[in-house]
């Protein structure tokens, strides 16, 4: 969400320079060229404060999240390795406890039948049958009792290593349950700093709205041109009545054509 919404400001920063780069055309100073001028500064310092803004987003929310997530991935993957290799130890005990057991149970069904078998062969007097009966019983019940040994240190074994992997698993857990909690509060403390970082951003705005407020109500177009036609007017303006110019004779002593010849002549009287 935080990349989107640094992505999306970039590409409203990069409109915002394309504005800032028009040619306004403001060539004199005049109220009304000042009201362009702040709209442009006000563009100049939106684009300012987004650059500031998502600066801000990047190294203390986008940056630090992104880094927390590669060290979870990382101790993740190590606490998985280690559960696999106690699951992986804990089920060879578990294969090799059910095969001594079957094996007990083999040798300890094969005794209790050779008893029995030794019992009824027993009803005989014929000591020589009733001594191998006996011997093939004591094989058989000596191998049970071996067979029960090993059976019993399986199940010890076992039992230890499904205790190490409780210990193990709650550990684990734990720690997962940390990375989690690391996790979501610093999610809790990016979204906090990032409300900060908008209500400055929206005061430097609401300050920059209202500066640009006033020098709009300032601009006087009247004021303007009135301004403008008193730098730009000249002795020659307005121009004079224009009054008739008579011809002066070029002639000395040329009276022929006027009696007032000083005066100049003046062909139509």
């Amino acid at each position: 969400m935080l990349v989107e919404i640094h992505d999306a400001i970039i590409e409203y920063s990069k409109s915002l320079k394309n504005v800032i780069d028009l040619n306004y055309g403001v060539t004199t100073l005049t109220s009304l060229s000042q009201g362009i001028i702040a709209f442009r500064n006000d563009i100049l310092n939106q684009y300012n404060y987004n650059i500031e803004f998502i600066c801000s987003i990047k190294e203390e929310l986008i940056d630090p999240l992104k880094q927390l997530h590669l060290d979870q991935q990382k101790m993740g993957s190590s606490l998985n390795s280690n559960i696999k290799q106690l699951e992986k130890s804990l089920q060879d005990d578990i294969d090799n406890m059910e095969k001594l057991r079957a094996k007990y149970h083999n040798s300890a069904k094969n005794a209790e039948f050779t008893k029995l078998e030794c019992e009824k062969k027993k009803l005989t007097n014929n000591r020589e049958i009733n001594a191998k009966i006996e011997s093939k019983f004591q094989l058989a019940l000596r191998l049970a009792k071996e067979n029960e040994k090993l059976y019993l240190y399986s199940i010890n074994d076992a039992n230890k290593k499904r205790e190490l992997y409780i210990e193990s698993m709650k550990k684990t857990l734990n720690e997962f349950q940390k990375l989690e909690e690391n996790y979501s509060n610093l999610i809790k403390d990016s979204l906090r700093k990032y409300l900060v970082f908008q209500v400055a951003f929206n005061r430097n705005l609401q300050y920059d709205i209202e500066k640009k407020a006033n020098i709009m109500e300032s601009i006087n177009p009247y004021e303007d041109l009135r301004i403008f036609i008193q730098k730009n007017s000249t002795n020659s303006l307005p121009l004079p009545k224009f009054e008739f110019i008579p011809y002066i004779s070029e002639i000395p002593n040329a009276d022929t054509l006027s009696s007032n010849s000083d005066k100049g002549i003046m062909l139509l009287t």
